[in-house]
């Protein structure tokens, strides 16, 4: 099957000269007809290899550029080429800004999670959830821990495990005073609070 690429690209990819292959795709894609999805999504990790190094490096602004580059691709790719391919963009850009928010081994433990819930395993996601957000107090995180962990107890309000929900929301709320969704985690907490227990008995 025909690559779509000129030999001298194919050339400078296999030297991983990723540069300047940048240059010659992203001319291939403003100049002719639509990548095909394969291309599209080197492309996608081309500018995703860019973003993470510029996170590495501290490069806040740098970094912005870069995932806001990545988004447009990902948008005409789902414009232009649709289905798996576009899937496929989607799925890794999401994958590198986890893993710049929440750390790579955090994240992946995240996407597991996530791939459970979307399953309709909700078990199993609110093991994942719980074990990334352990991880992620581990390492000091506690803005990533204190959301991994409201994600967690969310689940369990919504397939009724209104008891350990409560317990979730109001550890929550107890551990992480100064978070900016505290009230959220204390209200949530009492809604669930008030589909098993009396008030006195839960937060004595």
């Amino acid at each position: 099957e025909e690559s779509g690429l000129e030999p001298c690209e194919e050339h400078l990819l296999v030297l991983k000269r990723t540069d300047d292959a940048q240059q010659l795709l992203t001319t291939h894609f403003r100049t002719r007809q639509p990548l095909p999805g394969e291309l599209a999504y080197l492309e996608a990790q081309m500018w995703i290899a860019r973003f993470e190094a510029a996170g590495r490096d501290r490069l806040d602004a740098e970094a912005a550029i870069w995932r806001q580059r990545l988004g447009q691709l990902v948008e005409q790719v789902e414009r232009d080429v649709g289905g798996y391919w576009a899937a496929r963009c989607r799925l890794v850009m999401q994958q590198a800004q986890d893993a710049q928010a929440y750390g790579s081994k955090v994240a992946a433990l995240v996407r597991v999670a996530q791939a459970a819930f979307h399953d309709k395993r909700p078990a199993d996601a609110i093991a994942k959830y719980g074990e990334a957000a352990a991880l992620a107090n581990r390492e000091s995180k506690p803005d990533v821990a204190f959301d991994l962990a409201f994600t967690r107890a969310s689940i369990q309000l919504q397939i009724k495990n209104w008891t350990e929900a409560a317990t979730g929301f109001k550890e929550l709320a107890d551990r992480f005073e100064n978070n900016a969704r505290v009230a959220e985690a204390h209200l949530l907490a009492a809604f669930a609070l008030n589909r098993f227990a009396t008030p006195e008995t839960f937060w004595a």
